[in-house]
């Protein structure tokens, strides 16, 4: 199968890859079940194709082997978090609406 993408929709593409790939195998890992060298084949592959259009998401390591690079890491881990927090804040006001519903009024109300 061949694909052809523009520049921009490669880098959002490795940002998709990159966020899902943390989701997952720290799923996994949480399982028991990570095995880094096929769990991960994908994004490797991708950044093999990145790589090799000099995209600056991803480097080679020390082994030759390519990954993302730290930096390109980091921004995805901070949009990991930014969604963490606020699917937190979202969650705890539907709970608070649910148990304000829920609960019996007294005569202090």
């Amino acid at each position: 199968m061949h694909i052809s993408l523009t520049r921009d929709e490669v880098q959002e593409l490795l940002q998709l890859v990159c966020i899902g790939s943390h989701i997952r195998n720290t799923v996994f890992e949480s399982q028991g079940v990570y095995t880094p060298e096929s769990d991960n084949q994908l994004a490797r592959e991708l950044c093999g194709v990145a790589a090799e259009d000099n995209f600056s998401e991803v480097e080679e390591d020390f082994d030759g082997d390519v990954w993302f690079s730290p930096l390109f890491e980091l921004m995805c881990l901070s949009l990991i978090e930014q969604y963490e927090d606020d699917r937190f804040w979202e969650e705890l006001e539907n709970r608070t609406c649910v148990r304000d519903l829920e609960r019996e009024p007294n005569e202090d109300d």
